[in-house]
């Protein structure tokens, strides 16, 4: 399922980036980040791509400013939902969830979008259970140009055909 965010669209996600970052580093939340990208860079992609799930599943986005600390982007049949987002690296795309000091039990699906510019795809889905195991934390990842180190440990899934699920989220 693909979708392409509009201009408005875009400057929306633009200012809820802007705001969440300013008032998350005023309540001394940490950016916990993955990549080399800056703050403001990783929220506009994370927020836009929050957009653009909650778009493709008709629901509506969570808007908040608020330090939400991995609370769920949305709600989907009932079930909260973490959206992860990342540039569309074809076959090399990967589900990535940050580590956090204590595991987020309010989370119980996590789903990637991939993008390219302002066009969106849903690539799928998994239960927290799925990704959340000892044996998926990495502090570096394998691309298409050689090991990519994170900047900081993650829960990682090489995403490949039938790893996510993209049946209807229940």
């Amino acid at each position: 399922m693909n979708t392409t965010l509009c201009g408005d669209e875009c400057a929306i996600s633009g200012y809820i980036a802007d705001r969440r970052r300013g008032n998350n580093r005023a309540k001394g939340a940490v950016n916990q980040k993955a990549s080399g990208k800056s703050e403001f860079d990783t929220d506009y992609e994370g927020f836009a791509g929050e957009m653009a799930f909650a778009k493709i599943m008709n629901v509506y986005p969570d808007f908040r400013i608020s330090v939400r600390a991995g609370s769920a982007d949305c709600v989907v049949n009932g079930v909260p939902v973490d959206v992860k987002t990342h540039p569309d690296y074809g076959e090399w795309n990967w589900l990535m969830v940050t580590v956090p000091e204590t595991p987020n039990e309010s989370v119980d699906v996590y789903a990637l979008m991939v993008h390219t510019g302002r066009d969106f795809k849903f690539v799928g889905w998994c239960t927290r259970e799925a990704i959340i195991q000892p044996g998926l934390v990495r502090t570096s990842i394998e691309t298409r140009n050689g090991t990519k180190p994170l900047e900081a440990p993650a829960y990682c899934l090489l995403v490949r055909p039938g790893v996510l699920s993209t049946e209807e989220i229940r």
